[in-house]
């Protein structure tokens, strides 16, 4: 058959009401039979453009006519219609889901015959392109509310030329003609928009995907954009280097961006902000290694971006970013598609968010015209991203590529490296709220069968916070080992007032044994950000060692020619904030010529309960003494902390709990007013119980006894059991535990389920049920090592959660407890134990108008450094800082020692972390002068230098900002004592 007429079947009146959104067949059913009529042995036997009707309202004459029936007009084709067509002499075709397939049913019906060369194909495939160029084109019209302009009767005879030079094998005139029915479509739509659109295709790059699929998804000429991580980089390079050939051609070529920068997919909002940056910077080493350039556009395949993710890439380098949840999960849309993202600190990155096109599914490319025309008409910067696996896309997605390699009509293909690159700065910024970050990790970690959902967590960031005072350990004698040996870097001669200090050039270097164990801890994070009891053991071990041996070299640079021999106890703080401490010892300290450091001492049967006050990033050196001292200070009720009635009180808060339950009834402060809050064990259970449908289990006391009443320190246990009517859910025994000179009340509990958990955690689960009085209070947290705003409904705060009702605040420090539901504005479910749960002993503390809650999160994850056998007192005296900030609310942590071009030591460098949402001026003073000191990003270069005065270097921190400080001495260097 040799059709002198083709159509297509639509199920639509006109252009206007044009099918947008199909199922994915249908779609594809029709984009076929669309485009497969613009073949150009058609195109010449017709000698006009194909033509369009209503399914239902079929054309009356059907001599030698080729109709194309799509799936999604079958319904509305009349059954009568089909013995018509073929006693009129017509034909028609129902449509396959696929153009590749329709094609093959002509050709084998001898209605279209076969083409061979690979040029013609190539030419062939521009054929459809165009018919599908021209569909697009007249959907953006409508969307766009204006009329075509197209001069039909040009853009036809110019189409039937290159058809007819196709037929001739004239593939040079085949060309031209093309390209200027392609150049009529692009000035069709440059007559009502002249902005070009700017489409980026991501292939999402999995394990399993890293062999043949990716390979012919790089034989693709236009340009793609890789989303891979680190660990699968270095996967490729060993499975497929073929490919990784091709990618790293690409990339010089401009053709083929890498879009990460992470090493792996870790669950980062329930990390600090330590493991956070390093994970990035291992994953940035990588890309530099493998592909010899490091991305400069940020993305991840699972969820895991937080809100101060902005100021963390910026020091990274990276350009911008991709806020796209592809697993799970969901992040904020902003009102554009490109924004500049702001983070609580101030600063901004590009961002594209929002919608992504599905390129497997050919609805999307079905009413691709009318999201053209959406976003031409909404969007400051046109954007489309389409994003799909390796080998898994809709063949129309082939004919849109072509499209743009012609005529800028649909858009133009790039990489998102070049993206960023070209296109404006978004003229406003954006802060997009943590409300609108909702990852969903404790329902896949339950569905994933892991074992501690919860407290894998919990050790993680137990283990983290040692590591960090390691850390500061370990860096601390490698500063004092260069102080007291006056062995000091070689540094640039002074500059003269006022002129600034160039940095010289610098390497960071942490000790190899820490960075063993930070590496060991960073490997060991399972699937969900939590680490084993096994390699939690195994981890404490190695710290204990490491500590042991770092801190007895602190010790022995401290106490270096000192006269005496007598023995004492040597206590360190390696926070930059002075700090109180307490412990239970067989002996007490003494304190001699510093007998304000003891705040309270006391021996009982048990031993000596200490509690001293030690200076900024210094040490304590004591005689130890089987002697008790005094207690310092009066407190509010009687001397003992503890009383039989249940009442538990210090200088700072008195704590009531309830008899019959066991639960901490209320806690008051003095000289305040009313109730701060209630705390109950419960379990919330949605089967209920017994004859009760009430989902949340009653706390029942069985006993309640006193462990220990002194001026001191003070324990009340209570034991009993968690109810739903006649049936035990759990027992529990809770130690509610209180030290004098502490504003923090210490929360120990234990359980044991009698009744196993649902499969879906936020609906079954034991948890600390925590309520207060103000509803208009506000709720703080740390996510990802930065404080900010809680909303009602599921939250993640591994740290702490603070309840701000304005006039005093009041903390819940969680000791890595991550997981929590708001319920409502006075409620709030700290989850303790969900299905898979294996740990029964948790500890969490209260603490009443915490100066600064993120130090005391976590200083109340480590116990007090102590050193004992160390002779002194040392020259420099009992007591002495070497480091310290003011004020101390801002959080300073060293992150190593600097070297200089020789190896000498010369500097070291600092994280500074404003932890109070406020401008702060910080003043960090040090045990040496300093020559200079500047801002840095992570790989060490200058950001810009800072005001020094002598032994002081002086910083404004926005609200929230973290900033690397490097700090350079001068030469010699003096020991102030």
């Amino acid at each position: 058959m040799t059709p002198t007429r083709t159509l297509i079947l639509f199920p639509c009146y006109q252009w206007d009401d044009f099918p947008r959104s199909l199922a994915d067949r249908q779609a594809a059913g029709l984009l076929a039979g669309w485009t497969t009529l613009w073949h150009p042995h058609f195109l010449v036997s017709t000698d006009q453009l194909p033509s369009w009707c209503r399914a239902d309202q079929p054309p009356d004459q059907w001599n030698n006519v080729l109709a194309i029936l799509p799936v999604a007009s079958e319904n509305r084709f009349p059954d009568q219609l089909r013995e018509k067509i073929a006693e009129g002499g017509g034909k028609h075709v129902a449509c396959a889901p696929s153009r590749s397939e329709l094609l093959t049913q002509l050709k084998s019906d001898g209605i279209l015959p076969e083409t061979h060369s690979e040029a013609a194909q190539e030419l062939l495939n521009d054929f459809f392109a165009l018919g599908y160029c021209y569909l697009q084109v007249q959907l953006m019209t409508r969307q766009l509310r204006y009329a075509t302009h197209l001069d039909q009767a040009v853009f036809e005879d110019h189409l039937l030329q290159a058809a007819k030079a196709f037929q001739q094998n004239d593939l040079d005139v085949t060309q031209q003609m093309l390209q200027s029915c392609f150049d009529q479509l692009g000035q069709e739509r440059d007559h009502f928009y002249s902005h070009d659109t700017h489409i980026i295709e991501i292939i999402l790059v999995a394990a399993s995907t890293l062999g043949t699929k990716l390979d012919l998804e790089l034989a693709r000429p236009q340009p793609l954009n890789l989303l891979i991580h680190g660990e699968l980089l270095q996967r490729l390079a060993s499975v497929n280097p073929n490919a990784l050939a091709i990618i790293k051609e690409r990339i010089k070529n401009g053709s083929l961006s890498l879009i990460g920068g992470s090493y792996s997919d870790l669950a980062h909002p329930l990390l600090d902000s330590d493991s956070i940056r390093r994970d990035i910077g291992r994953g940035q080493v990588v890309f530099e290694e493998i592909v010899g350039q490091k991305p400069t556009v940020f993305g991840r395949y699972k969820d895991g971006i937080t809100p101060n993710f902005p100021a963390l890439l910026r020091r990274f380098g990276y350009q911008g970013t991709l806020l796209f949840a592809w697993e799970s999960g969901s992040y904020p849309e902003a009102t554009q598609v490109k924004s500049a993202w702001e983070a609580p600190d101030g600063t901004a990155i590009d961002t594209l968010s929002g919608s992504v096109i599905d390129g497997t599914n050919s609805d999307c490319f079905l009413g691709m015209g009318t999201r053209l025309g959406q976003s031409l008409d909404h969007d400051h910067i046109s954007t489309m991203i389409i994003a799909h696996w390796p080998g898994q896309r809709s063949e129309f997605i082939q004919d849109h590529a072509r499209t743009t390699n012609r005529t800028p009509a649909l858009g133009k293909w790039m990489t998102a490296e070049r993206y960023f690159e070209i296109t404006a700065h978004p003229y406003h910024q954006e802060r997009l709220t943590s409300s609108e970050f909702k990852p969903n990790y404790l329902t896949q970690s339950v569905g994933a069968n892991e074992v501690d959902p919860i407290s894998s967590v919990a050790r993680y960031h137990q283990i983290a916070a040692k590591l960090r005072q390691l850390q500061t350990v370990s860096v601390l004698a490698e500063q004092l080992k260069n102080l007291y040996s006056n062995k000091t870097a070689s540094t640039e001669k002074e500059t003269e007032v006022g002129s600034v200090a160039k940095p010289k050039p610098t390497t960071s270097k942490l000790d190899p044994e820490l960075t063993q164990l930070w590496n060991k801890l960073d490997t060991e994070i399972q699937k969900y950000s939590g680490i084993s009891k096994v390699t939690a053991q195994s981890l404490n071990e190695s710290l204990t060692q490491l500590s042991n041996k770092k801190l007895q070299e602190i010790a022995g640079l401290i106490s270096k020619g000192t006269k005496s021999t007598s023995p004492g106890v040597m206590v360190i703080n390696p926070n930059f904030a002075a700090r109180r401490v307490h412990w239970l010892d067989g002996q007490g300290i003494a304190c001699s010529g510093n007998e304000t450091a003891l705040y309270a001492q006391l021996s009982n049967s048990n031993g000596v309960r200490t509690i001293v006050d030690l200076p900024p990033c210094g040490y304590l050196w004591s005689n130890q003494t089987t002697a008790s001292a005094s207690p310092r200070g009066k407190l509010p009720r009687s001397a003992a902390l503890a009383s039989n009635d249940g009442t538990l009180g210090n200088e700072f808060m008195e704590v009531q709990l309830d008899r019959n339950t066991g639960h901490l009834k209320s806690l008051h402060v003095p000289k305040t007013r009313g109730n701060r809050l209630s705390i109950q064990l419960s379990m919330y259970d949605p089967r209920g119980g017994g004859t009760s449908e009430r989902p949340y289990a009653v706390m029942k006391a069985d006993k309640l006894s006193l462990s220990e009443a002194s001026a001191v320190y003070g324990e009340i246990v209570v034991n009993g059991g968690l109810w739903y009517d006649k049936d035990k859910a759990a027992e529990y025994q809770i130690n509610y535990r209180l030290w004098r000179g502490s504003r923090l009340l210490q929360i120990a509990v234990q359980l044991d389920l009698k009744r196993n958990l649902l499969e879906e955690p936020w609906s079954s689960y034991v948890a600390l049920r925590t309520a207060w009085a103000n509803e208009s209070a506000v709720l703080f947290g740390a996510l990802g090592g930065n404080r900010q705003t809680l909303p009602r409904g599921r939250l993640i705060s591994p740290s702490f959660i603070e309840i701000d009702e304005v006039e005093y605040r009041t903390t819940l420090c969680f000791g890595g407890i991550p997981y929590h539901r708001r319920n409502n504005d006075r409620f709030l479910d700290s989850l303790l134990m969900v299905r898979g749960e294996t740990q029964k002993e948790f500890q969490i503390s209260v603490g009443v108008d915490l100066p600064e809650p993120t130090i005391a999160a976590e200083t109340s994850l480590v116990t007090p450094l102590k050193i004992e056998g160390v002779p002194g007192p040392p020259l420099s005296g009992p007591s002495t800082w070497f480091f310290a900030v003011e004020p101390q609310t801002v959080l300073v942590q060293p992150v190593a020692s600097l070297y200089d071009e020789n190896g000498a030591l010369c500097g070291m460098r600092l994280s500074v972390r404003e932890c109070l949402s406020k401008l702060t001026s910080t003043r960090i003073r040090c045990v040496q002068n300093i020559h200079i000191a500047y801002r840095s990003d992570e790989s060490g270069n200058s950001l810009g230098s800072l005001t020094v005065e002598k032994d002081s270097v002086l910083i404004t921190l926005n609200s929230n900002e973290h900033s690397i400080v490097d700090i350079i001495w001068h030469s010699p260097s003096t020991v102030k004592a």
